[in-house]
């Protein structure tokens, strides 16, 4: 019984946010279960439980690699982890100029030996400016404006 309601649990929760604890990764046990309540509409039997879990919650001014994903003219979307942020172009070092010569959007810093783009597929280093916790998910916006940050070269 309690490796179905393990299973159970590990199927509802992981992979998914809940607002103030982050993203659930990985359910390693359960800590304690309250017998089981019946529901007369269903049958179902619903479970108190407590368990321990691996989770991801980000904090503001954390820093985090992220791959970028998406590309417009007001910014970008990278992914890093089950985390998505927006970096708007407001949020980038001025020399980072919207192109789209290439084909395909890109975000380009015109330098003196070599350009620098930020295209989909590129990994930048994200410093973490605000954060929104709904309840079943983490809305975050990110910069790449300090030193340090942007694209790794």
């Amino acid at each position: 019984m309690q490796q179905k309601i393990f299973s159970q649990l590990r199927n509802k929760v992981e992979g998914k946010a809940t607002g103030k604890f982050g993203y659930t990764i990985l359910v390693t046990k359960l800590k304690d279960c309250s017998p089981g309540v019946l529901n007369e509409d269903t049958g179902n039997a619903h479970f108190k439980v407590q368990y321990f879990a691996l989770v991801f919650r980000p904090f503001k001014g954390e820093i985090l690699p992220a791959e970028v994903k998406s590309i417009s003219k007001q910014g970008f979307f990278a992914q890093a982890g089950p985390l998505e942020i927006f970096v708007s172009s407001q949020l980038m070092p001025e020399e980072f100029k919207y192109d789209t010569s290439t084909g395909a959007p890109t975000f380009v810093e015109l330098d003196e030996d070599d350009d620098i783009r930020i295209r989909v597929g590129t990994m930048v280093r994200i410093k973490l400016v605000g954060l929104r916790f709904a309840a079943d998910d983490i809305s975050v916006i990110g910069t790449i404006k300090d030193d340090y940050l942007g694209p790794f070269i």
